[in-house]
């Protein structure tokens, strides 16, 4: 069990989201703009994402810069090893003690694969 503080969403957090979200949305609608409503909770999930993979827990959390993520990394009873940051714009896994994620290249038009060791 750990024990921890919430972490209130600030409005320049949520500003910096929707600003993320709506350019997304113009790239996939071709510049169509629509109406959203957003709704945000008061404080982040303590969990974003858990991954345990050879004796190691690796619990993703989210906290108040739009672009990051912060991943914890423990030992498999529970104690912290150390914290990591990570880009949370883009699609992305951990395998082998690594963060794998793309990053879409609009000027060349590819997907790019990035890797950082945790």
């Amino acid at each position: 069990i750990k024990k921890q503080k919430p972490v209130k969403i600030r409005n320049d957090f949520k500003k910096a989201y929707i600003a993320i979200q709506e350019k997304k949305r113009l790239k996939r609608t071709g510049g169509i703009k629509f109406e959203w409503n957003y709704i945000f909770p008061e404080y982040f999930s303590p969990i974003y994402y858990l991954s345990v993979e050879k004796e190691k827990i690796y619990i993703t959390t989210l906290f108040n810069d739009a672009e990051k993520k912060k991943i914890s990394i423990l030992d498999i009873k529970g104690n912290l090893l150390k914290h990591a940051t990570v880009s949370s714009l883009n699609k992305s896994t951990i395998h082998n003690n690594k963060y794998y994620y793309f990053i879409d290249n609009e000027d060349e038009e590819v997907w790019e694969l990035h890797v950082k060791d945790l």
